[in-house]
C-alpha cells in the first residue's frame, strides 16, 4: 500500500530522529507527558523498587547516576532518594505561605531599628572581569545576612532598639552590604574613639566583610588577620576561615590556581584545629570545593566511587559529580574516547553519545562486563551489524522483573528497526505492551509498534497514547501536577509522531477512514 508506506516511513523518522528539546521565543502552554524525556516517570518509591521505566540519555545526570546505581545493584537508598529522585508525592503545598529568603529576613529584621531610613535593595550578585572576560558570579551568600540578622538581634538584645549603637552599627552594615554589587567600594568609617568595645570589634569586622564583598583580597586578609589576633573580638574564630575564603575567591576571580593551593592549605589547617570544632565541617566541606576545581580528573573518580555507595554519599557529593562531569572532554565526534574517569562516568557519557566509537565502546565494556547497564548504552548507539545481533540476543533473554528489562526492549527493538527486521521489532513490541507498563514506558513501545505497523489499521491502532496522569511539560520542563493538562484528562489522545503523520502524509481518504475507526 503506497500511501501507507509513505506514512509508516514518516512515523519512524519521527521516533528515532525528531528533536524532543525545541527552543521557542514564546513559552508554550502546558502540554500533556506521554513518555519523559528529563526525568523517570517512576515515583522515588517505584525507582528504589525497580521500576525504573525506559531511560533516556536525554535524562538529567542526577537521574542517570540513580539509574545505573539501580542498573548495577547499588539501589538507590530511602535517603539518598529524597534528593536523588523525583518526589514520591505530588501534593500542592499553595495555601503555605513562602518562607523568606535569608535577605528578605534581614531587610524584615532591619525594619526595627529606630531612626533609619528606608533599605536600599540589595543585589546579591555581582559584575567583575575574570580572565580577560566579564563575569556575574553570587557575591553576597545566604549565610552573610542570617549572620547579620542573628547579629542585629543579639546587638538588640544587649543595646536596645532605640540606642545610638544599634542604629550606628545596623548602618555600617548597609554600607557593607552595598558592595555586594556595587562597582565602587564603599567601606564603613571606623567606630568613634571610645566607641563601645563590643561595637568597636563588630565595626573591625564589618570593614574587613566591606573588603572581601569589594574584592580587595589584599586588605580584606590583612583585616581578617588583625581580628585573628585580637584576644577578646567574637569574630577571632571565623577570621582564619573568612581568610582561606579570599583565597579562593581570588583564585576564581583572578584566575590565580596557586590560590587555591593555598586555600585549601589553610581549610585543612582549620579543619584540624581542636580549637576550632564549630569549623570543621565547613572546613572540610571547602577542601572538597577546592580539591574539585584543583585536580578535577581525580576528584570526579573520587566522586564516583564514594556515589556508588550509600553509606558515603549525600547531596553535594552528587552536585560535585554532576558539575564536574559537564566538564569532562569528550564529544560525538568519530573518535570520541571516555574521559576515563570511573565507570559511572564513562557509561553517562557513552549513554549521552550518538557516536559509532562510543557505540564499540558500549559494546565492548558490556562483552567485557557483562553489566545490564552497558547493553543498555550498546543497544542505543550504532553498532555493527554482527554485534548488534548479539545485543539483541542479550536483550531478549533478560528475565521479567530486572530493572534492566523495559530499557534493553525499547533500545531491542529500535536496534531491530535499524537492522531492517521489521517482524522482530512487532513481534517483541507485542510481547511488551501485553505486560503491566507504566504510561511513559508503554507509550514509547506503543509509538515503535506504530512506527512498524504493517496497514493503516495498525497505524490507527497503535497510535493513541494515555498521558502520564500526574506529569506536563510547561516551558520545556517536566513537572508534578495534580492532573494532565488536557480537557480528555488520562483519556488516550495522539501524540506528536502520529499527529506529524497525518498532518504531512496522510491523504484525505486516510482521515476519512480514521474518523470511522473505532481505535481511534
Amino acid at each position: 500500500m503506497r500511501i501507507f508506506t509513505g506514512l509508516a516511513a514518516t512515523a519512524v523518522l519521527a521516533v528515532l530522529t525528531l528533536p524532543t528539546d525545541l527552543d521557542s521565543c514564546s513559552i508554550a502552554p502546558p502540554e500533556p507527558v506521554f513518555a519523559t524525556t528529563e526525568r523517570p516517570a517512576a515515583t522515588a518509591a517505584e525507582f528504589r523498587a525497580g521500576e525504573i521505566g525506559v531511560i533516556q540519555p536525554t535524562f538529567r545526570r542526577r537521574y542517570l547516576v540513580a539509574a545505573y546505581r539501580t542498573l548495577t545493584g547499588a539501589p538507590v537508598s530511602e535517603k539518598e532518594a529524597a534528593w536523588m529522585l523525583p518526589s514520591a508525592s505530588t501534593a500542592t503545598t499553595d495555601s503555605a505561605a513562602p518562607a523568606k529568603s535569608p535577605d528578605e529576613a534581614w531587610a524584615e529584621a532591619r525594619k526595627g531599628v529606630a531612626g533609619l531610613a528606608a533599605a536600599a535593595y540589595i543585589d546579591s550578585y555581582k559584575s567583575a572581569k575574570s580572565g580577560g572576560e566579564v563575569v556575574y558570579f553570587r557575591n553576597c551568600m545566604d549565610a552573610a545576612f542570617d549572620t547579620a540578622r542573628q547579629t542585629l538581634a543579639a546587638r538588640i538584645a544587649k543595646w536596645g532598639a532605640t540606642s545610638a549603637n544599634v542604629r550606628d552599627w545596623t548602618a555600617a552594615q548597609d554600607t557593607v552590604f552595598s558592595n555586594c554589587s556595587g562597582e565602587k567600594a564603599a567601606i564603613p568609617a571606623p567606630a568613634p574613639a571610645g566607641a563601645d568595645p563590643l561595637l568597636a570589634a563588630d565595626r573591625r569586622y564589618q570593614i574587613a566583610a566591606a573588603y572581601f564583598y569589594a574584592c580587595d583580597w589584599r586588605k580584606a586578609r590583612e583585616a581578617f588577620t588583625a581580628i585573628a589576633a585580637e584576644r577578646d573580638s567574637p569574630w577571632r574564630n571565623i577570621a582564619p576561615y573568612l581568610i582561606a575564603r579570599t583565597y579562593v575567591r581570588e583564585a576564581s576571580l583572578d584566575v590565580k590556581p596557586a590560590a587555591l593551593a593555598e586555600a585549601e592549605s589553610r581549610f585543612q589547617a582549620i579543619a584540624n584545629d581542636r580549637a576550632r570544632p564549630e569549623l570543621r565541617e565547613a572546613s572540610l566541606r571547602m577542601v572538597d570545593y577546592v580539591r574539585t576545581r584543583r585536580d578535577p580528573a581525580k576528584r570526579i573518580a573520587e566522586l564516583g566511587a564514594a556515589l556508588g555507595q550509600a553509606s558515603k554519599t549525600d547531596e553535594q557529593t552528587l552536585t560535585d559529580y554532576t558539575y564536574l562531569l559537564a566538564r569532562l572532554p569528550g564529544g560525538d565526534g568519530k573518535d570520541w574516547k571516555p574521559a576515563g574517569a570511573g565507570d559511572m562516568a564513562d557509561w553517562i557519557q557513552a549513554f549521552e553519545s550518538s557516536s559509532p566509537s562510543a557505540g564499540a565502546y558500549a559494546a565492548r565494556r558490556w562483552k567485557e562486563s557483562r553489566s545490564p547497564a552497558w547493553l543498555i548504552a550498546a543497544l542505543a548507539l550504532p553498532s555493527e551489524p554482527g554485534v548488534t545481533a548479539e545485543l539483541v540476543q542479550a536483550a531478549r533473554a533478560i528475565r521479567p522483573g530486572s530493572p534492566a528489562l523495559d530499557s534493553a526492549a525499547y533500545f531491542g527493538i529500535q536496534a531491530e528497526i535499524r537492522a531492517h527486521h521489521p517482524d522482530a521489532a512487532r513481534g517483541w513490541a507485542d510481547q511488551m505492551l501485553a505486560r503491566k507498563l507504566s504510561n511513559s514506558t508503554r507509550n514509547r513501545m506503543l509509538a515503535l509498534r506504530m512506527a512498524t505497523a504493517r496497514d493503516t489499521a495498525e497505524f490507527l491502532k497503535f497510535a493513541p497514547r494515555t498521558p502520564e496522569a500526574r506529569l506536563q511539560s510547561f516551558d520545556g520542563h517536566e513537572e508534578d501536577i495534580e492532573a494532565p493538562p488536557v480537557p480528555t484528562g488520562v483519556a488516550p489522545i495522539l501524540d506528536d509522531d502520529a499527529m506529524e503523520a497525518f498532518n504531512h502524509q496522510a491523504p484525505l481518504a486516510l482521515w476519512v477512514e480514521a474518523a470511522s475507526s473505532a481505535s481511534l
